[in-house]
């Protein structure tokens, strides 16, 4: 019985590689369109390493919502900028301080009474 249900488990595997087309959706209505946009390369790349590659479209930066330089963004933007990159910033719930260091409930009370809308305001202001 075991080998009856492996053989079937190979054979669907096979007929759905072999025949892809007939397995999805018909030509023109997969809902998903992609392009080379889709694959668009960037890093996070706080040393500069990637700082000459041509390939690379976009420039990841992480910022701390609390406790962070925000004068330094326009000059990540220009270094972005004069790559011919997108900046894509991701904004995260921690501070550099350790000394500011707070629980997961002290996090989640915090967001929920809006001590953190400021921040994240000053932040998107910029963008």
């Amino acid at each position: 019985m075991k080998l009856s249900t492996a053989t079937a488990l190979v054979s669907a595997l096979i007929i759905g590689v072999a025949l892809p087309a007939s397995a999805g959706s018909q030509t023109g209505t997969d809902p998903i369109k992609t392009s080379s946009a889709a694959s668009a390369f960037g890093s996070y790349d706080p040393y500069g390493d990637f700082s000459n590659d041509k390939s690379a479209t976009i420039e990841e930066l992480f910022l701390p919502w609390e406790d962070v330089d925000l004068s330094t963004l326009p000059l990540a933007d220009a270094y972005a900028q004069q790559r011919g990159r997108s900046l894509l910033i991701t904004i995260e719930p921690w501070t550099w301080s350790k000394d500011w260091r707070i629980t997961p409930p002290e996090l989640r009370d915090g967001i929920l009474s809006g001590k953190y809308d400021a921040n994240m305001q000053a932040i998107c202001s910029l963008v």
